[in-house]
């Protein structure tokens, strides 16, 4: 739901100023996250959250850029008459977007409910970085150290090798 609001800003009807910040959107896309990773954790410490599962959710809540890019790739063709009928049925700005542009949106919010369950299941570098108590392991987190050898290093060393 989050990620199509982030759309709707992006797409919003005549909005000024909208290609700028689609520009933006899409400027964050070429940032890779290991480059955010120090930053993210400074934040996270200085808010109190780390050991917590709050930097691994909230992120989430401000939609990613590539499913803005997405969702604005899918509702860019959807004409502005449809909207202008509804609102000369008395349909609000929610009402629009609720009753007309989500429903219209349902393959597009399925295909970014699948990328993002698949990206946030297979994150484990995220959850090592901001956990430290082990009993707060993600899935993914518990099986690496479930099939280490048993030792801290080979544990401390695995997020290295994917850099």
């Amino acid at each position: 739901m989050t990620h199509g609001t982030g759309c709707l800003c992006v797409v919003a009807e005549r909005a000024p100023g909208k290609d700028f910040l689609f520009i933006l959107v899409l400027a964050t896309m070429m940032v890779p996250l290991e480059v955010t990773r120090v930053p993210l954790y400074i934040l996270w410490s200085r808010l109190g959250w780390v050991d917590t599962f709050a930097p691994l959710m909230v992120p989430s809540w401000f939609g990613w850029p590539f499913f803005i890019f997405l969702l604005r790739q899918f509702f860019a063709p959807i004409p502005y008459d449809l909207d202008d009928a509804a609102r000369i049925d008395g349909c609000s700005v929610f009402g629009i977007w609720w009753r007309i542009m989500l429903p219209l949106a349902k393959p597009a919010l399925a295909a970014v409910a699948v990328f993002s369950f698949v990206g946030n299941w297979n994150d484990s570098q995220g959850p090592l970085i901001y956990l430290s108590d082990m009993s707060k392991y993600t899935l993914a987190l518990g099986l690496i150290s479930a099939g280490s050898t048993g030792s801290e290093t080979s544990m401390s060393r695995r997020p290295l090798t994917v850099v």
